[in-house]
């Protein structure tokens, strides 16, 4: 699905390159990409001396560059010769708590005028991705919780079982017990009274 959205990001702006980054304290995981090339697309990462995507998480603004050599900010970066990026539109996407997991972004090899509506798309499209992010999320909460309960359960019913099979030891007990005595000559009496002799919880 992630990459569904590079996809339709890279041919509804016509670039080479779109990614969805999540960023960390040293590197830049890919968790979609399309037009990276070798050895990075295989990589699926990248350290934060290459990475763009890392100033829209400290910022958490857009980072709108037409020319990455002619930008003083960026004239030096490494990506630039490594990674032929020129051109560069990176979103952030943001929780709803406020935590900046990354970027959705489009990059080109040539230098480029991105427009409003080139941050619209994207701005909708690193919306979507987070959306989906937040619902995997939810599924892996549901399933943890859905796997508690279950061990729970099991639990609870591995201590029934042996609560039973414990039972069932007592009563044989009691009952080769009151076969032995109305052998030995117990009367009916005897033998009723010896059971309500028992424990309370044994016959109630």
């Amino acid at each position: 699905m992630f990459d569904r959205l590079t996809c339709l990001a890279a041919q509804t702006l016509n670039a080479p390159i779109a990614l969805i980054t999540l960023v960390d304290a040293d590197r830049q995981f890919f968790k979609s990409q399309i037009g990276l090339p070798a050895p990075w697309n295989h990589m699926r990462e990248t350290p934060l001396s290459h990475s763009f995507c890392k100033h829209v998480v400290i910022t958490n603004e857009p980072v709108i560059i037409p020319d990455a050599r002619l930008d003083s900010e960026f004239c030096d970066h490494m990506a630039i010769g490594e990674l032929n990026i020129v051109a560069y539109l990176g979103l952030p996407m943001t929780t709803a708590d406020g935590i900046v997991l990354g970027s959705f972004c489009v990059i080109d090899h040539v230098p480029r005028s991105w427009t409003a509506h080139d941050v619209e798309v994207v701005r909708g499209l690193a919306a979507t991705a987070l959306s989906l992010m937040d619902l995997r999320f939810q599924l892996i909460g549901l399933h943890h919780t859905a796997e508690e309960k279950l061990l729970d359960a099991h639990d609870h019913l591995t201590h029934v079982r042996a609560q039973n099979a414990s039972m069932r030891a007592v009563w044989r007990g009691i009952i080769d017990d009151l076969e032995r005595r109305a052998k030995n000559g117990a009367t009916k009496k005897d033998l009723t009274m010896h059971i309500h002799a028992l424990p309370h919880n044994l016959i109630a």
